[in-house]
């Protein structure tokens, strides 16, 4: 018969080795969303600083996993930003928290502008990719990239935010599960000395 301390060794030795001391796995933003408002750009891009001012009237278009609830036409708040450069050497002013942001159904979505990996204005049309984190209510803050591209009067815009997907093992996980394999081994090795 086994003594109770031997069968507490293999009970431990089996939650270390399960993940069972691990904390909740991290919960990534996921899906895209999309918005369409009007700007203006205060002239095109080049050497000099370009302002990118939105309007008021930014409002939902569409969206997928956890942004598909929410109804078409929510209104969305924009704050600008400025960049000097053009095209892949553009550079963002500096970070933008948050680009933007919207309420809907009591939880929040919002949007932090890191950086610009191309931009361009002229005077018919605008256009910008970039990466960022997104926040939303519930969930941690999730790296994302961006797009924005318009043409025409008063520059109607689409605006698309998505993420990856992709889960990645949380390094406290496979720290405590690489614990449990250590520990397990440690008792077979003591009880094989033992006997």
């Amino acid at each position: 018969m086994k003594t109770p301390k031997a069968i507490i060794s293999l009970v431990v030795c089996f939650l270390f080795a399960t993940g069972a001391f691990s904390r909740i796995e991290a919960t990534p933003v996921s899906g895209s969303i999309s918005f369409f408002g009007s700007a203006t750009a205060s002239g095109s891009s080049g050497p000099g600083s370009t302002t990118i001012d939105f309007g008021t009237n930014w409002d939902f278009l569409t969206g997928t996993g956890i942004y598909s609830s929410i109804l078409f036409l929510t209104p969305a708040t924009f704050n600008d930003f400025s960049f000097t450069g053009d095209g892949l050497t553009a550079a963002l002013g500096g970070p933008v928290a948050p680009l933007w942001s919207l309420t809907y159904s009591g939880n929040t979505y919002s949007f932090d502008l890191l950086s610009l990996t191309d931009a361009h204005v002229d005077s018919t049309a605008m256009g910008f990719t970039g990466t960022g984190l997104l926040h939303a209510t519930g969930y941690d803050n999730t790296v994302a990239s961006f797009g924005l591209t318009g043409t025409g009067n008063n520059y109607i815009f689409t605006l698309s935010f998505t993420t990856d997907t992709a889960t990645v093992p949380e390094p406290g996980s496979a720290t405590l599960v690489g614990l449990g394999v250590i520990f397990c081994a440690a008792i077979a090795y003591r009880r094989r000395r033992t006997t």
